[in-house]
């Protein structure tokens, strides 16, 4: 879909539209047999998806819609906004986009849930290693419970 047409989408009220990113990692998911459930809601957002098996909020971070630290610097304007209400968007630099990131993090943390995130580069370069971390991470939280 790419960053326009995940804009355009969003701007439609359109949310649920999976990305290709999500896509490539909803195939590996599948093709592990890891269960997922894909845009789940939780109190402020959405993640791209829930694994009921190690309680895991997983997202994969786009290089532009989340400001890969590797692309941007933390004075860096983003080309989109922030929606502030229905009709205003605030102009925002990628260290904003990380603190709201990292707010989402800690929110989920506080619900029990483990976080894990993933960058477009990760992806796309070394899916196999992301999901032999998700495995890890399952494995980690069977031990726990």
């Amino acid at each position: 879909m790419g960053v326009l047409g995940a804009l355009k989408a969003r701007k439609m009220g359109l949310s649920g539209i999976p990305t290709s990113l999500e896509l490539k990692m909803e195939i590996a998911l599948r093709k592990h047999k890891i269960q997922y459930l894909s845009q789940r809601r939780y109190g402020i957002g959405i993640m791209d998806f829930y694994l009921p098996e190690g309680n895991i909020a997983l997202f994969v971070d786009g290089g532009v819609w989340h400001a890969d630290p590797r692309l941007y610097g933390p004075d860096d304007l983003l080309f989109f906004g922030s929606k502030i209400c229905k009709k205003e968007w605030k102009i925002i630099t990628a260290k904003d986009k990380w603190k709201k990131d990292r707010f989402h993090n800690m929110f989920l943390k506080s619900k029990g849930y483990t976080v894990v995130r993933f960058w477009e580069k990760e992806i796309e370069c070394e899916i196999d290693k992301c999901i032999q971390i998700i495995k890890s991470h399952i494995h980690a939280n069977k031990k726990k419970t």
